[in-house]
């Protein structure tokens, strides 16, 4: 299998809308084989990361479906693969129509670091950007988001996308007093 398959891809989409009959969605509890970290060392151990890079991307969009019933719009999803040693990551940003600080969701699979013994965390950082959300439909690029110098705010990966949601709006309104 190659890197390729791999790529970063990215979606700017409206949020669709999340059904009651939808299943709870969470990242499995080891993307690792044999205790080690997430990691593309073999073909197996390829194969678990391609699959922890496919539920994160689904966990964000899973995420944004719970926001996007709050008024939050995807602005964009990301997946970089990172190297062989590493498990990659997801990226995941949402704003409000309303409000001028949105969040950045970051799921990772690290070799050195992380929530789980596999590696695998997820953190939230507060953002701005640099153009109102209505051009972000229309841009053919993404636009630049800036972080506020705050703490990353962990969040547990075994959590839910309902959970880690609530989690991102109890931070959004912590910090906030708007949303």
């Amino acid at each position: 299998m190659t890197r390729s398959k791999l790529n970063r891809k990215s979606t700017k989409t409206r949020i669709p809308s999340v059904k009651k009959t939808t299943p709870v969605f969470a990242l499995q509890s080891s993307y690792a084989l044999s205790g080690n970290r997430v990691n593309g060392y073999t073909e197996r151990a390829y194969d678990m990361k391609r699959l922890f890079l496919q539920d994160a991307r689904r966990l964000a969009r899973r995420i944004g479906a719970i926001l996007g019933q709050k008024g939050w719009e995807i602005c964009d999803i990301t997946t970089n693969p990172g190297g062989m040693a590493v498990g990659g990551d997801c990226y995941a940003s949402y704003r409000h129509p309303k409000h001028e600080i949105g969040m950045f969701l970051t799921i990772y699979g690290s070799a050195v670091g992380g929530r789980t013994s596999d590696g695998v965390g997820i953190y939230l950082q507060r953002s701005t950007w640099n153009m109102p959300v209505e051009a972000h439909r229309t841009a053919s690029f993404p636009p630049n988001r800036r972080g506020l110098n705050e703490r990353n705010i962990d969040i547990d990966p075994s959590l839910n996308a309902e959970q880690i949601a609530e989690v991102l709006l109890n931070a959004m309104q912590k910090s906030t007093n708007r949303v």
